[in-house]
């Protein structure tokens, strides 16, 4: 029978997320991937179950975490960071193309359809938005929404005001008599007769 069909039994108060795999690994033999970087974004568990598969028990505990996600082959829990995405609009909510979207670890440039797309980016809790005719905006996000609406507003631009020329009157001029001989000679004309 594949470990991923045992029936679980957890009664859990405010423990650490660490601790719980842990116990998951020994009571059942279950084989799990971690990072150490992920205890510091991992919240405190609580739950009282019994009898449940694996898979509900885990959806349970990963519920109330906003940064972390699994998934579940065989004995294996895989942890990971959630991915994070959005859609970028303007004041009047037309999708905005080619925003670029800096995060700590990621930097991506929203689509034509004004969406972005960070993989495993729940860990990017400060977000800078920004684009050339918009306001730059930064965004702290807690890892409780992974879906993400962003409007940016216009960047208002002052000039000052510019005179341009386009057309002017200039005298014309003659040029100097060796100018004349140095033409005549080259268009073999001869000298300039007076």
């Amino acid at each position: 029978m594949l470990r991923a069909q045992v029936k679980v039994s957890l009664h859990y108060k405010e423990e650490s997320l660490h601790t719980i795999l842990e116990d998951l690994l020994f009571r059942y033999q279950l084989t799990f991937f971690w990072s150490d970087d992920y205890a510091k974004h991992a919240q405190p568990v609580s739950i009282d179950a019994d009898n449940i598969p694996i898979k509900k028990a885990l959806s349970m505990i990963f519920s109330r975490q906003p940064f972390l996600t699994f998934s579940l082959d065989g004995n294996y829990i895989d942890v990971q960071p959630r991915d994070l995405y959005g859609v970028i609009t303007n004041e009047e909510r037309e999708k905005l193309p080619g925003v670029t979207v800096r995060g700590i670890k990621h930097t991506v440039v929203s689509d034509s359809a004004g969406r972005f797309f960070i993989e495993k980016g729940a860990f990017d809790t400060v977000l800078h938005f920004s684009h050339v005719n918009m306001e730059p905006l930064t965004f702290r996000h807690n890892g409780v929404f992974t879906e993400l609406y962003v409007m940016l507003k216009t960047k208002s631009v002052y000039m000052q005001e510019a005179v341009t020329t386009g057309y002017r009157d200039l005298e014309k001029v003659m040029p100097p008599v060796p100018m004349l001989l140095w033409t005549a000679l080259l268009l073999n004309e001869g000298p300039p007769r007076h």
